[in-house]
């Protein structure tokens, strides 16, 4: 099942989304259709709870050095990748506990 859900790629935020959107937990706090943690306070502190619980449900938004590709349209700047890091992190993303029933 693992192997299907591809935790070993990196993603652009949209196509994470479109992957893993319904498994991942809203940050209702600040909007209920937001979906990024932030890196500090209350968000941080849940973060660092999910990862203690299961690593595998934390994934981070991480600056790379790549331009904006003109000619698609697409920032390749910014990825999304599995687990929890700490450099060139822009914020969070949480899967659900159920994630893998909702993915199947």
């Amino acid at each position: 099942m693992q192997n299907d859900l591809d935790f070993e790629s990196d993603y652009t935020g949209d196509s994470w989304c479109d992957k893993f959107g319904d498994a991942a937990i809203k940050n209702t706090p600040h909007d209920d259709n937001y979906l990024m943690f932030e890196t500090f306070g209350e968000d941080l502190a849940t973060v660092l709870g999910v990862h203690k619980l299961d690593p595998k449900r934390v994934w981070t938004l991480v600056e790379i050095e790549t331009p904006f590709d003109v000619a698609t349209e697409i920032d390749l700047g910014f990825r999304v990748i599995s687990g929890y890091h700490l450099v060139n992190r822009i914020g969070y993303y949480l899967l659900k506990p159920n994630y893998l029933e909702i993915l199947s």
